[in-house]
This record gives C-alpha cells, structure tokens and sequence, in this order.
C-alpha cells in the first residue's frame, strides 16, 4: 500500500489508516482491494488501480450514491475517491456479508 495512497487519503477525509491492518480482499474485480483499519476502529473497502482509472472508480462512486437514494438496497456509502501518484484510490464503507451470503 503505497504511501502517498494513504496520506492522500488523510488530507481528503481526515481518516487515519492502518497500513498493518491492510488484508487484501476480493470484490475488486479487476483492482486490488483491501479491508484496512482506521484509528477510530472502523473498517473500510479501499480499491487501488493505475492513475488513468480514475474515472472509472468515480463513475462507481457516482452509481452508489444513486443506489443508496430510494433505500431498497444496501450498498456501501462511498467516502472519497482520489489519485496519489501512480494510483487511484476509491474508499467504501465495509460491509461484513460474511461467507455465503446473497
């Protein structure tokens, strides 16, 4: 986890993560995603990939909040998405479905 990723993450939300507790997940399709710590000791859905796809994580940034409006489904909130360096970052709340879960 670079850490130009997790400073620039800082200065957009304030939220300090815990580089140590970064677990690497699936979900990402095809990006690197990571269930990581913040201090205040929640959980989040970080996604990684190259600078150039920044759009693409701000279009899905943009379809969750749409998603959450009516309330029908559960997705989760979208933080903040961003460019640090050589990578694009978009944040999500975690949410713990757990194994086999729809």
């Amino acid at each position: 986890m670079p850490d130009e990723v997790l400073a620039d993450i800082l200065a957009a939300t304030g939220l300090v993560l815990d580089r140590d507790s970064a677990t690497a997940v699936g979900g990402g399709s095809i990006n690197r995603s990571y269930r990581i710590r913040a201090a205040d000791n929640r959980y989040y859905f970080l996604k990684l990939n190259r600078a150039a796809c920044e759009d693409m994580f701000e279009a899905e940034r943009d379809g969750l909040r749409e998603l959450q409006k009516p309330g029908a489904v559960r997705v989760p909130a979208p933080i903040r998405c961003g460019v640090a360096g050589a990578e694009a970052w978009l944040l999500l709340e975690y949410l713990d479905l757990g194994a086999g879960s729809d």
